[in-house]
C-alpha cells in the first residue's frame, strides 16, 4: 500500500464544494512548463468530471522553484488579483501563458481580466504577498515538493490533507483511475 502523507494545505485557495468527498491539492510554479501542461490538458476534464459534480475539492499551492525567476512574483499577482475576486479568471488566463512572466506581462493579463489596473499595480510593485509567498514555497519544499506539478490527493480535516503524491504532469486518465478507486472505498 502507498504511504500516506499528511500536508498542511491552509493558505491555500479552494474550488469546488467544501464537503466534497476528495481533495486534490496541487503545488504549482507558473512558470513551470509541467505545471502548465496540467492547466491546459487536464484540468478541463477534471473539473467538468469531479470537481463541478462535487466529487472533489481542488486546492492550489504555491510553490515556485529557485530556477523560475519571475515565478514568485506571479504567484504574487493571483493574490493581487484575489483582492478584487478575480483569482481563478486571473489564474486561468496565467496558466495559459508561454512567455516570461515579467511585470508587463503580469499586468497587461489584469488589464485582459478587467482587473483595476492601478489597484493591481499598487499591490504587485508594494510586495506585500511576497513573504506569504515566500513562506508557501518554503512550506512546500518542507513537505517534500521539490518539483512541479506535485499533487496530494486524499481527505481534508481541519487544514490537514491525509493522503498520497502524485508527481508530474500525469495524463487525465491517471487522475481519474485514481480519484474513483478512493471514491469508491468510501
Amino acid at each position: 500500500a502507498e504511504q500516506l502523507i499528511k500536508s498542511n494545505i491552509n493558505g491555500g485557495s479552494s474550488l469546488g464544494q467544501a464537503d466534497a468527498p476528495l481533495v486534490l491539492a496541487m503545488y504549482t510554479d507558473y512558470e513551470c512548463p509541467f505545471s502548465r501542461r496540467f492547466e491546459t490538458e487536464t484540468f478541463a476534464a477534471i473539473n467538468k468530471n469531479f470537481i463541478l459534480t462535487g466529487k472533489l475539492r481542488f486546492i492550489v499551492m504555491d510553490s515556485p522553484l529557485d530556477i523560475h525567476a519571475n515565478a514568485i512574483k506571479a504567484a504574487e499577482a493571483t493574490k493581487c488579483a484575489a483582492e478584487q475576486d478575480q483569482y481563478w479568471s486571473y489564474r486561468n488566463k496565467l496558466s495559459y501563458v508561454n512567455e516570461a512572466l515579467d511585470t508587463n506581462r503580469l499586468m497587461s493579463i489584469a488589464r485582459e481580466s478587467g482587473l483595476d489596473a492601478v489597484k493591481f499595480e499598487n499591490c504587485l510593485s508594494s510586495g506585500r504577498y511576497t513573504k506569504v509567498v515566500l513562506e508557501a514555497a518554503a512550506e512546500s519544499r518542507r513537505q517534500g515538493v521539490n518539483g512541479t506539478p506535485t499533487f496530494m490527493l486524499g481527505t481534508e480535516k481541519n487544514g490537514v490533507l491525509e493522503g498520497v503524491r502524485m508527481m508530474g504532469a500525469l495524463p487525465y486518465a491517471v487522475f481519474e483511475q485514481k480519484f474513483n478507486d478512493l471514491l469508491n472505498k468510501k
